[in-house]
């Protein structure tokens, strides 16, 4: 792999200043990134790129087998979620933002290979969408070299998502948890490719929503006056809020099924998440080069 690390001399602070993303400069005795990058080959990049295209495709004939055999419990997947996954399945409104796969292999003629699927609240959007491509020009390297445009798909997805729900004005309310400035600038990401979307964005942290069964999701301005928000997207696992907010589970259920507000990503994710699906992938698709061999039993010693 050494001589695919490519030496550069500057690094992009401008940018993270310029967007309040000072956590990325580091502390003065350490970087957050270094002064290296590294290459593939186009061959590489379009392997990578049909793999991530198959692998979708498979998750959702794997997903569907789950949910039309009723499999939550082999995934591990909490009963009070089970109403809104399968609302959300069938109802083309609630459309999958983005996801990540974390794969292994690729180069120096290996095979690549799925390790997960991070599909409902996955980060390192920052580094992809923003951050190598700040680099490359930071650099005067070609900018069309980039690696990924996950910053256009996530613009267009945004796009097919007000296509899908043409009735909802495009209000959408971002939300990380406190303390957490890693995730507020992953949210940051996703809220300019939502404007240039079309999409009047603000953001709160999760603690300062307002959520109603009947009415939806709203930001408090004082004690008469709210903002009703037609998406929400929350960079909170969907299975933290089953678990430890079981009552905002049920209201987020309700809020979803009455049609008050969609919220990304959809409950459905946690499907493709749940690392029990990789069994059932290699049920579907049995000695696939994507996949790794998958069960639920241990190997015996």
């Amino acid at each position: 792999m050494d001589n695919r690390l490519y030496p550069i001399t500057q690094l992009p602070d401008a940018v993270f200043k310029d967007l309040g993303w000072e956590w990325f400069l580091g502390d003065g005795t350490w970087r957050y990134l270094t002064n290296q990058l590294i290459g593939i080959s186009n061959q590489e990049c379009e392997a990578y790129y049909e793999a991530g295209q198959e692998l979708y495709e498979m998750y959702e004939r794997a997903a569907d087998y789950v949910i039309e055999n009723g499999y939550y419990e082999e995934l591990d997947i909490p009963d009070n979620m089970v109403r809104l996954i399968e609302h959300t399945w069938n109802d083309d409104r609630h459309i999958h933002l983005y996801g990540r796969f974390d794969l292994a292999g690729g180069v120096e003629g290996l095979p690549i290979k799925l390790l997960e699927f991070n599909a409902d609240t996955p980060t390192s959007l920052p580094e992809m969408a923003i951050i190598q491509w700040a680099q490359l020009k930071a650099n005067g390297l070609d900018e069309e070299k980039q690696f990924n445009f996950v910053y256009d798909d996530l613009v267009d997805n945004f796009r097919k998502l007000q296509q899908a729900n043409p009735d909802l004005e495009p209000t959408l309310l971002l939300s990380a948890m406190k303390d957490s400035p890693e995730d507020v600038y992953n949210v940051d990401t996703i809220g300019e490719a939502a404007k240039e979307a079309g999409f009047t964005v603000e953001y709160r942290y999760v603690e300062d929503v307002v959520f109603s069964p009947t009415d939806g999701i709203f930001v408090e301005h004082s004690p008469t006056s709210f903002s009703k928000f037609n998406f929400w997207f929350k960079l909170v696992p969907w299975e933290y809020i089953a678990y430890e907010e079981p009552e905002l589970m049920n209201i987020l259920t309700e809020i979803v099924i009455g049609g008050k507000a969609v919220i990304l990503n959809p409950a459905y994710t946690l499907v493709y998440q749940s690392k029990g699906i990789l069994k059932y992938l290699c049920d579907l698709f049995p000695n696939h080069p994507l996949l790794l061999p998958a069960t639920f039993h241990k190997p015996s010693s």
